[in-house]
């Protein structure tokens, strides 16, 4: 959305502002919207200190969301198709076009704001992340690196402005974020085999494979990229703005004993659901309850009251 102030007074002479008006341009074109002597004066302060017009920013074209392309048709980002196959690599496509960015060696997970796609190759124990248009053209190698063997794997979790993070090595493997202009490469945590994304917030997936109980319950916010630990030993689900987690509080003969707890994402204000639970495991936890595996390896469901 862009906005322009057509007014004709004197800048020293805001106190009688004569007839103006704020025309702001969006999809249907531009249009009158607003007569207020408040947001002129603001505006215009903008405009004397800075000496542009400030533009909202789109928050969405900075952000870079996380696809798998490893479905039969493709999958569809923006007005492209990005499909990957074992056999034959990383393809975009669009209408009855067809180009090759990758070979096989590609990964067919990607990240892309819809303009702009990110996405990974390896060789042998190395990696290497690039960027290209949606068409594959203008391509850039934006970080390199090694891994510890040759059957590691890299995948790119998501993007946010001038960051890309990414998981290298495998169960349990550790989380990176290269900066795209500088090509630095900044190790975040260790343990982490994948993330899931809320907002701005990526709560990091550790190596569960030996274990029916909780994991150390952690999470990161892209804005300062500071690794915070909410609990040391929890499930959890997150819905919309709002996070949802038991906490194993005890080790039991069998099972454990564990509160669940409603919090925001960074695990400020909490609240309790329930306490002193006995289960073996906790999965799916809402608002009104949770499923969970009782101490008889049974599968049941818990209603808060």
């Amino acid at each position: 959305m862009q906005f322009v102030i057509i007014c004709s007074f004197p800048i020293n002479n805001l106190d009688n502002l004569p007839e103006y008006r704020i025309i702001i341009k969006n999809k249907e074109g531009w249009s009158n919207v607003m007569k207020t002597k408040k947001i002129v004066i603001a505006v215009l302060t903008c405009v004397l200190l800075s000496g542009i017009v400030p533009l909202p920013v789109n928050a969405a074209s900075s952000t870079y969301k996380q696809y798998n392309a490893y479905t039969s048709k493709g999958i569809k980002i923006g007005a492209y198709r990005i499909k990957w196959h074992y056999k034959t690599g990383l393809y975009s496509i669009k209408g009855k076009k067809k180009v090759k960015i990758a070979g096989t060696n590609s990964n067919a997970v990607v990240l892309s704001n819809k303009k702009k796609l990110y996405y990974s190759v390896k060789k042998g124990k190395k990696y290497y992340i690039y960027s290209s248009k949606m068409n594959g053209k203008n391509k850039k190698r934006i970080a390199k690196g090694k891994l510890l063997y040759s059957d590691s794997y890299i995948n790119l979790e998501y993007g946010y402005g001038n960051k890309v993070y990414f998981v290298t090595e495998l169960d349990p493997g550790t989380l990176k974020v290269v900066n795209v202009k500088t090509k630095k490469i900044k190790r975040l945590a260790k343990n982490v085999t994948s993330t899931t994304r809320s907002g701005n917030y990526l709560y990091l997936d550790p190596y569960s494979g030996d274990a029916y109980g909780g994991q150390p319950l952690r999470f990161l916010s892209t804005k300062n990229d500071k690794v915070k630990t909410i609990s040391k030993c929890a499930n959890y689900t997150v819905r919309g703005k709002t996070l949802y987690y038991s906490n194993y509080k005890k080790t039991l003969k069998k099972g454990f004993l564990v509160d669940v707890i409603r919090c925001k994402r960074n695990g400020s204000k909490k609240r309790y659901l329930a306490k002193n639970i006995k289960v073996i495991c906790t999965w799916n936890i809402s608002s009104k309850g949770m499923n969970y595996m009782d101490q008889n390896y049974t599968e049941k469901y818990y209603k808060f009251k």
